[in-house]
């Protein structure tokens, strides 16, 4: 977000709405346990949108080597193993 041009308080306010969040599942009267969220887009918020938007903007080069799909509201990521596959079999004993 700094790169962005986000700072100062609008910085907090944004790093405090996301800092430790957590969800949890329903069904009827059922309750999953509560998780912390780690990583992601709070969805059904106000902000959501452009914190999105702010997410596919700068997926591309957070994963240089890996080959991303950016569709209308999901991301997928395509990354080659097949050198560290190598390595590793390599590595393990005949």
């Amino acid at each position: 977000m700094y790169h962005y041009g986000i700072r100062g308080t609008v910085y907090k306010w944004f790093s405090s709405y996301l800092y430790k969040r957590t969800q949890y599942t329903s069904i009827r009267s059922h309750y999953s346990d509560i998780a912390t969220v780690t990583c992601g887009v709070p969805q059904e918020s106000v902000l959501g949108p452009l914190l999105f938007l702010i997410y596919n903007n700068d997926i591309c080069k957070a994963v240089p080597d890996a080959k991303v799909k950016l569709y209308a509201d999901d991301t997928n990521l395509f990354y080659l193993i097949l050198m560290q596959i190598i390595l590793i079999l390599k590595l393990i004993p005949a």
